[in-house]
């Protein structure tokens, strides 16, 4: 796929559903790239706190590697949880470390 748009996504480690969905549902021309960040055994609002604190930039920065066009931070939890303050921190976190668009998966939901 040269010359494909890349598309950077961050999910946590307990997501099981994005990685098969997302590369049949984007446009042809469209490559699907993953970083993960771990979570802790089962999920309450201070794992996910701690999640996105302790594992977040390094996911960020490791999808950065693959220089997408555009990178989705695929946890809801993460900003229903922190508000959006957070949501907003991070989308410009994201921009600032990979140096491309960013959204995340509540930004896309309430801004379209």
């Amino acid at each position: 796929m040269t010359g494909a748009v890349r598309l950077g996504i961050i999910v946590p480690s307990v997501n099981i559903v994005v990685e098969e969905w997302y590369p049949r549902v984007v446009p042809d021309g469209v490559s699907v790239h993953f970083a993960r960040m771990l979570i802790a055994d089962g999920s309450s609002p201070d794992k996910i706190i701690a999640m996105d604190r302790e594992d977040g930039v390094r996911a960020i920065k490791q999808v950065a590697t693959c220089r997408p066009h555009a990178v989705a931070y695929g946890c809801t939890a993460s900003s229903i949880i922190q508000g959006h303050a957070f949501d907003e921190r991070l989308r410009g976190e994201i921009r600032h470390i990979a140096g491309v668009p960013a959204t995340t998966a509540t930004d896309s939901i309430f801004t379209r």
